[in-house]
């Protein structure tokens, strides 16, 4: 009975470490980006959908949106930062449907 019992308490220490583990990696995992939306589409009319807008957030909704924008003699790239879910400057609509798609996701 001694051995079962030694037993046992090794075991509940092994749990109880493991559960320690394991919220210390979801906490820690909240902040990784998980969430991401992708757009693309073509800004200037020209064939083939070269430009796109890529929002990428964690799961406090925090993180970026990142569009190119390609057209024949140039390509533009932009960033804007989003916090819970928003941007403080005004976005696009593809960015919008983006940022929408990792929300949602």
């Amino acid at each position: 009975m001694a051995e079962h019992d030694e037993e046992l308490k090794k075991l509940n220490a092994a749990a109880v470490d493991l559960n320690n583990q394991t919220e210390s990696l979801r906490t820690s995992n909240e902040k990784n980006f998980q969430r991401m939306g992708f757009v693309r589409y073509s800004q200037f009319g020209e064939a083939g959908n070269l430009s796109f807008s890529l929002a990428v957030l964690n799961n406090h909704l925090n993180g970026f949106v990142i569009t190119v924008l390609h057209s024949r003699g140039e390509s533009r790239v932009y960033s804007k930062e989003i916090q819970a879910g928003k941007s403080r400057v005004k976005l696009t609509d593809e960015e919008t449907k983006a940022l929408s798609e990792a929300a949602n996701g």
